[in-house]
């Protein structure tokens, strides 16, 4: 079966940033190569660690379950109730949120400016931006002379970000629209965007557990039980995220054997080896796939069992 992260749009574009970043790196590693070639242990790295680690990154990608923020505390003001099951997912890694977060300021900033390239280049189209959003009433056009001068020196031009939005103070530029939603929400009168059209993975929790736990434990019952996670879907959340996972382990394999990737290559050394040259990254990856995938399978073993 052909396995990509094409389907799991907005979070492929969270992987594969996580992958450029050379972050990955860092979590993966489990030893360091000497001078001599040989290699040093880190004690605390151990194979099950970094899974978990892993684990816990790609579970706030791929076939997440966003959780009502009540139940949340309910579970965390009663987590004896839920056996070994955290239930809900713990924060991401502070490092991975940074690159998420850089990724998107890049993302906005890239929206904002083709936007305004658009709004100058289609002024007169567009015309003038005076209406206010609920009533669409609409307020007199710009004088030929400024009413009060002092102020208008000091007044804020926008061309993309409504008008009416910029008196409460907010800025035109792609570092003043904290989100994605924000951006579409406050647009000038004309311009139209949806936030699927921004390349950009936004955060959304609290997320539930149910991947890590069901990793955790690998028992198919105690998901739907204490997670609450419909039988329905759960056998087929399950399996996307297994193909997620299987995706970002292939394209790795892949990508090795491409001359840019490789360790080296034009004797420009270290900066143009990437993290698909990196075996313990790849290790890390085809480990996480099989194990992943071992404990998945056990649920037809469970249910012809029950």
């Amino acid at each position: 079966q052909r396995v990509g992260l094409f389907n799991c749009e907005p979070a492929n574009f969270a992987a594969v940033n996580l992958l450029r970043s050379r972050l990955m790196e860092k979590i993966c590693q489990r030893y360091i190569v000497k001078s001599d070639g040989s290699q040093e242990p880190i004690p605390e790295k151990t194979e099950l660690v970094v899974m978990e680690h892993l684990m816990s990154i790609f579970a706030h990608f791929f076939s997440t379950l966003k959780m009502p923020k009540w139940h949340a505390e309910y579970v965390k003001a009663n987590s004896d109730k839920f056996g070994t099951h955290s239930v809900v997912l713990p924060p991401l890694d502070s490092e991975v949120k940074k690159v998420l977060m850089t990724h998107n300021r890049d993302a906005i900033t890239a929206t904002v400016d083709y936007w305004r390239a658009f709004a100058r280049a289609y002024k007169e189209n567009l015309g003038e931006d005076n209406l206010l959003p609920v009533t669409k009433a609409s307020w007199p056009a710009p004088q030929a002379e400024a009413v009060c001068p002092s102020l208008a020196e000091i007044s804020m031009v926008t061309e993309v970000r409504s008008r009416f939005v910029a008196i409460s103070g907010r800025g035109d530029l792609g570092v003043d629209y904290d989100t994605v939603g924000e951006l579409c929400d406050t647009l000038r009168k004309g311009l139209f965007l949806a936030p699927k059209m921004v390349p950009a993975f936004e955060l959304k929790e609290p997320l539930n557990a149910y991947i890590l736990d069901y990793w955790k434990a690998h028992t198919y019952r105690n998901i739907l039980k204490y997670n609450k996670v419909s039988e329905n879907h759960a056998w087929g959340y399950l399996k996307h995220f297994a193909l997620s996972v299987k995706a970002m382990m292939k394209a790795v394999q892949r990508r090795r054997h491409y001359a840019p990737y490789k360790k080296g290559i034009h004797g420009e050394g270290r900066h143009l080896e990437t993290v698909f040259s990196d075996p313990q990254v790849r290790d890390a990856l085809d480990s996480l796939t099989d194990d992943f995938g071992d404990k998945f399978m056990k649920i037809a073993k469970e249910q012809d069992a029950a």
